[in-house]
């Protein structure tokens, strides 16, 4: 099995945020973590990136030896021309602290039916696999929501990635 995650579910007042992935910064901020949303690129390297400041980040977070070669594997196996799908997608959110400390972050909302597709499970297994470090499946859910949540768990093993079954837990 090449990974295997269960959501876990974070109830806030979405009214102050302009998106979810915001939401989820703030509170990993608030455990003292500072984070990357969307502006990264984990599994290539941009000639000319628009992020240079995060480029660096990356590099010396998670190293940079580490870094190509991850980058070096996805671009053997998912050409930059491959087709929409065909390519891993990275987590929404880079989580870290100075020191090394690190890990990723795929946020869904539950309200809106948001769920973890086939290229973002291969992408977090890249993760897993390559990095050696978990990306958290966070699904936030508003205060004002009350009705009962069913958490998904899902898993891939090569060559299927599937969603394996759903839990209830009530609010």
């Amino acid at each position: 099995m090449l990974f295997e995650a269960t959501e876990r579910t974070y109830q806030l007042d979405l009214a102050q945020f302009s998106n979810v992935e915001y939401a989820m910064a703030s509170i990993y901020e608030s455990q003292g973590f500072s984070t990357i949303h969307h502006d990264y690129y984990l599994f290539h390297a941009s000639a000319k990136t628009k992020y240079p400041e995060n480029e660096q980040v990356l590099k010396d977070t998670i190293g940079g030896e580490r870094l190509s070669a991850l980058r070096d594997m996805c671009r053997a196996l998912y050409p930059l021309d491959a087709g929409p799908g065909q390519r891993p997608e990275q987590p929404d959110l880079f989580v870290f602290r100075p020191g090394g400390e690190f890990f990723f972050s795929e946020v869904k909302r539950k309200k809106t039916g948001d769920y973890l597709r086939a290229p973002q499970m291969v992408g977090i297994s890249l993760i897993k696999q390559f990095l050696s470090v978990t990306t958290e499946l966070a699904t936030v859910i508003d205060e004002s929501e009350k009705e009962p949540l069913a958490l998904r768990t899902y898993q891939w093993v090569w060559p299927a990635v599937q969603e394996t079954g759903f839990h209830k837990v009530e609010i």
